[in-house]
């Protein structure tokens, strides 16, 4: 079976009240067996390198048992990014992800995590998640700035980011941890 996301159903007939469960691509329309009438969506799970992804579950908590370093990039540049995820695809999930921003001789940078449902919006002084002032840099040779966040994706798994300022000396680097996933229940 092919490397991607799988959504679990729990299927019942009406006609005879038994009820059973599907793995499907599809996260709003599963191929339903002959006379199954009722579907809901109750997880989700990650195929990678030809093997399931372990997790734990806590309610709607989903944590990978290993994290997974999802981006490393250095000189992002100043427009946003969207970076794409290794949690669930096909619908939206809250990513729990670790942000670190590692500035050597950078210009004073702001930078702002956000979700692809949001508008774009350049951080500053007064938005932001992670600020490096020129005062730090000067003092030292390089700084990290680093904060766990939890974002909303859209539903081709990516969040976004945003530099106010970038150059060779600024490293990008995301860690996703897990995903909360409501399966539907708030909806």
């Amino acid at each position: 079976i092919a490397n991607t996301t799988y959504h679990m159903w729990l299927i019942k007939r009406s006609d005879t009240g038994v009820v059973d469960a599907l793995f499907s691509a599809s996260a709003s329309a599963p191929t339903m067996p002959a006379n199954y009438d009722f579907k809901r969506r109750i997880g989700s799970i990650l195929r990678e390198s030809a093997a399931i992804v372990a997790f734990t579950q806590n309610g709607d908590e989903f944590l990978r048992s290993s994290p997974v370093a999802d981006a490393n990039t250095n000189n992002p540049g100043t427009s946003a990014v969207l970076e794409t995820l290794l949690v669930p695809a096909g619908i939206t999930v809250d990513a729990i992800v670790g942000f670190k921003a590692r500035f050597d001789d950078c210009n004073a940078t702001y930078i702002l995590l956000s979700s692809p449902a949001q508008t774009d919006v350049a951080p500053s002084s007064t938005i932001h998640d992670i600020h490096v002032s020129s005062a730090d840099v000067a003092n030292n040779d390089s700084f990290i700035g680093s904060v766990i966040a939890q974002v909303r994706t859209n539903t081709s798994a990516q969040i976004r980011y945003r530099s106010s300022a970038s150059g060779a000396g600024l490293t990008v680097v995301i860690t996703t941890h897990g995903w909360i996933d409501t399966r539907g229940r708030l909806a």
